[in-house]
C-alpha cells in the first residue's frame, strides 16, 4: 500500500456544523462540505484522494493540532477557566 494514499483517510472531511467547520477550518485539517450533500462530500474526499500533498499537508496539521491545542492538557487548562470564572470573587 501506498503510504501517501493512506494519508488521505487520516485527513478530515467534515460537514458545515459550526463546530466541526471550525475546528476544520482553524487548523488547517482537512476541508468542509455542505451538509447533507453527498455531491460536496464527494467532490471533496475526491479533492483529498488526488492531491497527495494536500492531504499529507493537513495530515501532519492534524498530528499538530493535537499536540497542541486538542489534548487533555490543554482540555483541562480551559476547564479550570471556566470553573474558575464560575466561582464568585472573595
Amino acid at each position: 500500500h501506498n503510504k501517501n494514499r493512506r494519508k488521505n483517510f487520516e485527513t478530515m472531511v467534515v460537514s458545515d456544523c459550526p463546530a466541526q467547520a471550525d475546528a476544520v477550518i482553524s487548523s488547517n485539517t482537512g476541508l468542509v462540505h455542505k451538509e447533507q450533500d453527498p455531491r460536496d462530500l464527494a467532490n471533496k474526499v475526491l479533492t483529498l484522494f488526488h492531491n497527495q500533498e494536500l492531504a499529507a499537508q493537513m495530515h501532519d496539521n492534524g498530528i499538530q493540532a493535537v499536540q497542541e491545542k486538542y489534548n487533555w492538557a490543554e482540555t483541562e487548562k480551559h476547564l479550570l477557566k471556566v470553573y474558575e470564572d464560575l466561582l464568585p470573587n472573595n
